[in-house]
């Protein structure tokens, strides 16, 4: 499938269109694209949600549509009602929100159903996520799903840092000490032709506010750059900082469900 404008800066689908990244590292086949968008979207939907790592690969073989159908059937309820029985006086705790999210995407289908929970359960967090304008579309930035494997693979791999996420940039904090800072972009990286001047710019501008710590400058990993290039940059050569460009390797979402 050649994708449209839409897909330059979001991936994701509409309905029965699909937008999947592009094909780069070992993300050569439709499967493996649709895999890697799974994962992904784990980063941002509730935990009680989310794809098992099983699903993603299984689901793989299916469009979109059919992966975020099949799921919803997977999470829905078996019983929406429950009720226990204190000195012979029922009662019911009903869940609001849930019920309402649920019972809009049934409009139409002559089916009401009255949810009793505290908090919004599995089947109707999903559909505030993949259920907008009265049909199944998820679109989400790429920078903004690299953004967030990032976070959440660095706070795994230095339990002993303190990550802060700043929306467009990284911290890496220890001893209250910020000792790194990272910004990330979803493009296809070439090392013979740089196309980084908005990050570039972001990170010379930081240094210029007298921070004196490394910068790296994040990219998926593809096989033309697959190495960390350090920048030689005239306007910081009598400074302590240095800036890096870091190839960011995706491949674990296919190992982790082999």
């Amino acid at each position: 499938m050649k994708n449209n404008i839409l897909d330059l800066d979001k991936i994701g689908f509409i309905d029965n269109k699909e937008f999947l990244p592009n094909f780069f590292d070992e993300f050569n086949t439709k499967n493996r694209m649709r895999q890697l968008f799974l994962n992904l979207v784990n980063c941002m939907i509730p935990k009680n949600c989310r794809f098992e790592k099983y699903e993603q690969k299984t689901y793989s073989n299916y469009d979109l549509k059919s992966v975020f159908l099949a799921k919803l059937h997977k999470l829905k309820p078996v019983s929406n009602v429950f009720i226990y029985k204190t000195n012979k006086i029922y009662k019911f705790n009903f869940c609001k929100n849930s019920t309402l999210v649920i019972n809009n995407y049934n409009k139409g289908k002559f089916i009401n159903i009255m949810v009793s929970n505290s908090d919004l359960i599995p089947y109707a967090n999903f559909l505030t996520y993949a259920f907008k304008k009265n049909k199944l579309e998820l679109l989400v930035q790429k920078d903004y799903l690299f953004h967030e494997f990032i976070t959440k693979k660095l706070k795994k791999i230095h339990p002993d840092k303190t990550i802060i996420n700043q929306g467009k940039s990284l911290c890496i904090i220890k001893n209250n000490e910020i000792v790194l800072k990272i910004y990330n972009s979803w493009k296809n990286i070439d090392k013979s032709k740089l196309n980084i001047k908005n990050e570039l710019d972001h990170a010379l501008n930081e240094i210029s506010d007298n921070y004196d710590k490394d910068i790296y400058l994040i990219y998926p990993k593809n096989k033309n750059f697959n190495k960390h290039i350090e920048l030689k940059i005239n306007a910081i050569k009598d400074k302590k900082n240095k800036i890096k460009l870091i190839p960011y390797s995706l491949r674990s979402v296919l190992r982790q469900t082999i």
